[in-house]
């Protein structure tokens, strides 16, 4: 739970996913959860910090002010925080490299990142597939008008309604 749970309902579901990557992100740096949330200024804890923000940011799609919630931050101080992170990155400092490489692939043996679709196993073309949700929308259209309900499957290569 966080500081922002009492005051929006639905924070757990945000505040979870932001929990794994900060709890990752501490348990790969060996760095205290309260010392990140902290103003403690201590090169390992603000590169933790960092780098949780970095990894947030580029792999969610929390905006800035959710992922400082969870840090108690403001959403400019995660702004910075995701800059310098790329500063660091892009400069090949070795600490900031290994932090960020070790904390994904920690989140993937967790399954944290779900894997992309294969749309290359469809049994369809994607022609076929924007015919399917053109003849889905109409066959919706019709439904909402009529105030009737439609069932629409795919059966043996053809959309079957009811």
């Amino acid at each position: 739970m966080t500081a922002l749970a009492p005051y929006y309902p639905g924070i757990k579901t945000i505040a979870h996913d932001l929990d794994i990557i900060l709890d990752t992100v501490c348990y790969v740096a060996d760095v205290p959860r309260t010392s990140v949330i902290s103003s403690r200024k201590r090169t390992k804890i603000v590169d933790a910090r960092r780098a949780y923000c970095y990894i947030a940011r580029k792999h969610t799609r929390y905006s800035f002010a959710e992922i400082g919630g969870i840090i108690n931050r403001d959403h400019s101080t995660i702004v910075y925080a995701v800059k310098a992170a790329e500063g660091l990155l892009d400069f090949n400092d070795k600490i900031m490299i290994d932090l960020v490489k070790k904390v994904k692939k920690h989140l993937k043996s967790i399954s944290f990142f779900k894997p992309k679709p294969n749309y290359d196993s469809l049994p369809f073309s994607s022609a076929d597939a924007r015919k399917m949700a053109q003849a889905i929308q109409t066959i919706e259209r019709i439904a909402d008008k009529t105030g009737r309900t439609a069932i629409i499957s795919f059966e043996e290569g053809r959309l079957m309604t009811k």
